[in-house]
């Protein structure tokens, strides 16, 4: 937490998981985590979480044991957790009809969301690295942003470059240089967006909690990964090229774009029949 997960996105819930993995491997030093008590850890909590949220404890631990490897020189116990990972269902990918959809939610946000908003949709980018992004990352004069994103064949990530188009030149532009990052709330970096953005759709119980209750009915509720999604269908559906959306997401393999191309299929389907079905 003190070297790297303070710095990432959602840093409480991060804590809280290294807490609970702390507790329950039952453990005082890292080469004492070996297969039985991964084991343990996985049934006993298989009836409480699913098992797309076991996977991200795993995943947070495999980048504490790789940290302390490679990074503390400490020995650790030859572990691969990758086989372990759970089966998760079909990944329910949510996207934003159209731009209209969009204006409505920008229009409800904070101010220092919008911006935030509008770059995630402009560029595909994660929240984390939206949230990360630095003036030293973005060339105004070539028209591109350079950021670092998951690669499995390189230590760290492999650089990955966006172009910028001029609406989220001029949204950058209007970014006050008050520190290093470029989005910030009153002078300081933000680390989350998690309340800004749960009070577009909630309404408040109290002065710090969400009701279930959405404000408006007609805009439910979604995840701000949304938005990348969003950004990725909507390019796909544009171009119609799969290997131009994989370059714009960076991502490392076709097969992940390849999920949008079937986002499709009901877009398509819809348009024979209004064709045919006279």
């Amino acid at each position: 937490m003190k070297e790297k997960g303070q710095y990432l996105t959602l840093p409480k819930q991060r804590l809280s998981r290294l807490i609970k993995l702390k507790k329950e491997l039952k453990v005082t030093y890292l080469d004492e985590i070996k297969e039985p008590q991964i084991n343990r850890f996985i049934t006993s909590n298989r009836q409480t979480l699913s098992n797309s949220t076991i996977n991200r404890y795993l995943f947070l631990l495999s980048a504490v044991i790789r940290t302390a490897t490679e990074e503390w020189s400490v020995a650790t116990y030859p572990l691969k957790l990758s086989k372990f990972k759970l089966k998760e269902p079909a990944e329910n990918i949510k996207f934003l009809s159209d731009w209209q959809i969009a204006q409505k939610i920008i229009d409800r946000a904070a101010d220092h969301l919008k911006p935030i908003i509008y770059t995630a949709l402009y560029t595909g980018m994660r929240e984390s690295n939206i949230l990360g992004l630095k003036w030293e990352n973005i060339d105004f004069t070539g028209g591109t942003i350079t950021i670092k994103v998951k690669d499995k064949t390189k230590q760290g990530g492999k650089n990955h470059s966006i172009p910028i188009i001029p609406q989220l030149a001029q949204i950058l532009h209007n970014q006050p240089e008050v520190s290093d990052f470029v989005f910030t709330y009153k002078g300081n970096p933000i680390k989350s967006i998690m309340t800004a953005w749960r009070n577009i759709f909630y309404k408040r119980d109290g002065r710090k909690s969400f009701s279930h209750e959405l404000k408006d009915p007609e805009l439910p509720y979604i995840n701000f990964h949304a938005l990348r999604h969003t950004a990725a269908t909507w390019i796909l559906r544009k171009t119609n090229n799969l290997r131009i959306t994989k370059e714009i997401l960076g991502h490392a393999n076709i097969n992940t774009t390849l999920k949008y191309a079937h986002v499709l299929d009901d877009e398509k389907r819809k348009a024979l029949n209004t064709v045919f079905n006279q």
